[in-house]
C-alpha cells in the first residue's frame, strides 16, 4: 500500500507542475552552487556580492553544500530546466515518505495509522506548493526523517556499534549540510541519550564524533564558522543577545514570533477561503498534539520530541531584526508537520473507548479532507503569474545580458538577476543612510540600480532614495514593472 501511495503521490504532483519559479531567490543561489558543482567550477564562484550591511540572516553569499550536491545530477543532465529541477525535489519528498513511514514503524504506530499520516503528508497542499520551489526544504524532510527512522531502530546500539554510530553521525551531518537547523537534530539525538542513560554510549558516542567532525570539515572548506557564510553564526548569536538584553521586550519578542509561528502552522491548514476556520483548525489539532505529546513523553526521552521542542523554541527566539514582519514562514516548519499529526494521532489512540476514539479520529480526518478539498479547489494550476517566468521579468533579464558584461547591479533579488543574466548583484540593505547605500555601491563598483513594483521594500525604501538621488542616477530602462537607473 505505501508503494501505491508513493506511486499516487508521484503522479498527482508531477502532473499538476506550474511552469515558472517565485521571486523568492533562495533558488537561483541552490541552482548556481549546483552547476559550479556539475560543471568542475569552484563552489564559492557566484556572481552574486554580498552586503555587508544587511542582517545576519538576510542574503547570503554562501549555502551549505548539502542540496547543492543532491541537485547537481540533475542539472547536469537537464541543465537550467526548471520543470526538471523540480521533479529532483520531488523525489527526495517521496523518499521522505518512505522514511516517515520508516520512523512511524520504530515509533510503535500500526500499518493502517501510518498509512492514513503518510498520506496526510503526501497530499497536504502546502507540500503540494512546496514541489514548484526549488529550495532545501523537501529534501531536508527527506534527510530528517533518514535519521529519525535509522536512530529510532534500536538495533542501532547492538551489533557492529562501529559502523551503525557512524552511520547516524553521517545521516545527522546531512540534515546539517542541507540545512545548518539540522544541528538540532544532532543535539536531540545527544540529549535523548544522556537523559536515557546519562552517558553517551559508544555508537551515539561516534555519531556525535562523526557530525562533529564533518560539520568542522564543512566549515574550514567554505571558510567560516559552522558551515563558511562568512560568521552568520556567530553574528546572529550577537542579534539574539542584544534583542533579549531588556527582559520586557524579550517577553515582547516571544509573543509576537509565537503568535507568527501559530500563523505559519494554520497554512497547514488554510482552507483558502476562511482564515478563522483554518485558525480553528490548528487550535483543534494543537490541543490533541498537546495531549499526544506529553503522553509519549511520559514514556521517557524522545529525540523526535526534543527535535520539536528545539525547533519551536528557536522560532521563537530568532532575530527578526531588519527583516520583513512574520519570520514564522510556513517552510521553517516543514519537519515539524508530520510530528505534530503524530501526536496528534497519539491522543486519538488514547481515547479508551472504541466509539470515542473512532468518532474523534474521524472527526478530525473529516475536518482535515474538507480543509484540503477547500484550498486545492481555490488553487491555480497554472504557471506561476509572478517571479522569473513572467514577460516583464524576461524583458529585465535579456535587457541586463545585452548590457556591458562588466555592469554591476543592485536588486531586491540580486541572486536571480545573476544566475538568470550571468552579471554581478548584490541587495542592499533597507533603511539606512543614503551614505551607508553610496558607501557601499562604491565597494562593489555597483553601476545600477533595478527597481520593481512588485517587492513592498522598494516601494517603502528603494523609491524614496532613488528621489532623494534623482540627480546622481539616470534612468535607462522603463517599464510597468521594472526600472533600471545607471549610477553617474
Amino acid at each position: 500500500m505505501l508503494a501505491l501511495l508513493v506511486a499516487a503521490t508521484g503522479a498527482f504532483h508531477a502532473a499538476t507542475l506550474r511552469a515558472g519559479h517565485d521571486w523568492g531567490d533562495d533558488f537561483a543561489m541552490y541552482i548556481r552552487l549546483a552547476s559550479n558543482i556539475a560543471e568542475g567550477r569552484p563552489y564559492l564562484d557566484t556572481p552574486f556580492r554580498a552586503n555587508p550591511q544587511t542582517p545576519p540572516n538576510g542574503v547570503h553569499a554562501v549555502y551549505p553544500p548539502g542540496f547543492p550536491l543532491l541537485l547537481a545530477p540533475a542539472y547536469r543532465a537537464f541543465g537550467m530546466d526548471l520543470a526538471r529541477l523540480k521533479l529532483a525535489g520531488l523525489a527526495l519528498f517521496l523518499l521522505a515518505l518512505v522514511f516517515l513511514d520508516g520512523w512511524l514503524a520504530t515509533a510503535g504506530l500500526p500499518g493502517p495509522w501510518r498509512l492514513a499520516l503518510v498520506a496526510t503528508v503526501a497530499f497536504n497542499p502546502y507540500y503540494w506548493e512546496l514541489k514548484d520551489q526549488v529550495l532545501s526544504d523537501l529534501p531536508f524532510l527527506a534527510c530528517v526523517f533518514a535519521a529519525l527512522w535509522f536512530h529510532g531502530r534500536r538495533d542501532i546500539l547492538e551489533g557492529t556499534p562501529l559502523r551503525r554510530g557512524a552511520l547516524l553521525g553521517v545521516l545527522l551531518y546531512a540534515a546539517y549540510a542541507v540545512r545548518p537547523v539540522g544541528l538540532l537534530l544532532a543535539l536531540a539525538v545527544v540529549v535523548e541519550e544522556l537523559i536515557r542513560n546519562r552517558r553517551l554510549r559508544p555508537p551515539v558516542a561516534l555519531a556525535a564524533g562523526v557530525f562533529g567532525l564533518a560539520v568542522i570539515a564543512q566549515g574550514a572548506w567554505l571558510a567560516g564558522p559552522l558551515g563558511g557564510e562568512g560568521g552568520r553564526w556567530t553574528a546572529e548569536l550577537g542579534f539574539l543577545l542584544d534583542q533579549y538584553r531588556n527582559p520586557a521586550e524579550a517577553a515582547r519578542l516571544w509573543l509576537n514570533h509565537a503568535y507568527d509561528l501559530v500563523k505559519a502552522a494554520a497554512y497547514y491548514w488554510d482552507t483558502g477561503r476562511n482564515p478563522v476556520l483554518s485558525m480553528g483548525l490548528v487550535l483543534a489539532f494543537g490541543a490533541f498534539a498537546a495531549a499526544g505529546f506529553w503522553l509519549r513523553a511520559r514514556e521517557g526521552a524522545d529525540a523526535a520530541a526534543i527535535f520539536f521542542v528545539l525547533s519551536v523554541l528557536m522560532l521563537c527566539s530568532y532575530p527578526t531584526r531588519g527583516l520583513s514582519p512574520g519570520l514564522a514562514q510556513p517552510r521553517y516548519m516543514v519537519t515539524l508537520f508530520p510530528l505534530f499529526l503524530v501526536y496528534a494521532a497519539y491522543a486519538v489512540r488514547a481515547v479508551p473507548e472504541a466509539p470515542a476514539r473512532a468518532l474523534a479520529g474521524w472527526s478530525l480526518a473529516a475536518a482535515l479532507a474538507s480543509g484540503y478539498a477547500v484550498r486545492y479547489g481555490s488553487s491555480s494550476f497554472g504557471p506561476i503569474p509572478w517571479g522569473v517566468g513572467t514577460p516583464a521579468t524576461a524583458a529585465l533579464f535579456e535587457r541586463v545580458k545585452a548590457a556591458d558584461p562588466r555592469n554591476v547591479y543592485v536588486f531586491t533579488k540580486p541572486r536571480a538577476l545573476a544566475l538568470f543574466t550571468g552579471r554581478a548583484a548584490a541587495t542592499y540593505a533597507w533603511n539606512r543612510p543614503d551614505e551607508d547605500h553610496w558607501r557601499f555601491f562604491g565597494s562593489i563598483g555597483a553601476t545600477h540600480v533595478v527597481w520593481s513594483r512588485d517587492f513592498w521594500n522598494d516601494q517603502t525604501y528603494l523609491r524614496p532614495f532613488l528621489q532623494r538621488n534623482a540627480p546622481r542616477l539616470a534612468a535607462e530602462f522603463v517599464s510597468p514593472e521594472f526600472e533600471i537607473y545607471r549610477i553617474r
